[in-house]
């Protein structure tokens, strides 16, 4: 790849190839790590393992839902620029903690920074959050 075909700014072709160099990376796999950040960010782009298959279409993947290489599925959103973690687990408990956060207006304190929980942990406290939720739907 020839950085001199991609109209960029000098200072910008210089740092990139500067951080290339000092990294041992070729340009374009530098370029391609940046941009798949990039995209993963801003939820253009799924992680997942090849090996796995995937239950969703990967045209057009739920937003908030990343299949990660140990085959659990993660709920996190970028909220305020920050990295937001919301649980990891199946895909059917992922799709209905999307669901319950998007009514909550992905209210941080369902967060796992908020909740300090983990794992299976997490995932229980989100399902009993929903179950509480629908229950007082019910009585009121």
């Amino acid at each position: 790849m020839k950085l001199e075909e991609l109209p960029l700014k000098d200072e910008l072709k210089e740092g990139l190839i500067k951080y290339a160099r000092d990294n041992n990376l070729s340009l374009l796999s530098l370029l391609e790590s940046l941009v798949e950040d990039f995209l993963i960010k801003k939820e253009y782009l799924v992680i997942c393992d090849i090996d796995v298959p995937i239950e969703f279409p990967t045209i057009h993947p739920p937003k908030n839902i990343f299949l990660r290489e140990n085959g659990k599925f993660q709920v996190m959103k970028f909220i305020n620029g920050k990295k937001r973690n919301f649980m990891s687990g199946s895909y059917a408990d992922a799709k209905i903690v999307v669901e319950f956060l998007k009514s909550k207006e992905w209210d941080i304190k369902y967060s796992t920074s908020e909740t300090k929980l983990r794992g299976q942990k997490q995932v229980e406290f989100l399902l009993n959050e929903i179950e509480k939720e629908e229950q007082l739907k019910e009585t009121g």
